[in-house]
């Protein structure tokens, strides 16, 4: 079986990783792109980066009739790469990683895994 994009970051990170038996594969002309998460537990939003808009509406048509997508909004990136498509509450105005990542739902140990990692 072949993984799908994402997969093991997601499984590494995730507080609850029961939300990825209800993850998407992100199809887009054949490929996979991308993993879609849904909300539930502490994940309060989501978000998948993809390289065109063209992509991104196609991401929306995908989720926006599934469980745990709420509030799909395509967030566009003028002359540059990726677009998003993100759902559920925005992530917070902040840059405290930690406050970032209880959003996204991801355990104590990834969150503190990351700030050690990337601390100046």
């Amino acid at each position: 079986m072949t993984k799908l994009p994402n997969w093991d970051y997601f499984s590494e990170r995730l507080e609850d990783r029961k939300l990825l038996t209800r993850a998407v594969p992100i199809v887009c002309d054949g490929m996979v792109l991308d993993l879609g998460v849904p909300l539930g537990g502490t994940r309060l939003g989501g978000h998948v980066l993809l390289p065109t808009l063209r992509f991104c509406r196609e991401a929306v048509r995908q989720l926006k009739h599934l469980k745990g997508f709420p509030h799909l909004r395509i967030i566009k990136v003028d002359g540059g790469y990726p677009h998003r498509v993100e759902w559920g509450e925005p992530e917070p105005d902040t840059e405290d990683e930690a406050v970032i990542g209880r959003h996204y739902g991801y355990s104590e140990v990834a969150i503190a895994k990351f700030v050690t990692e990337h601390a100046w």
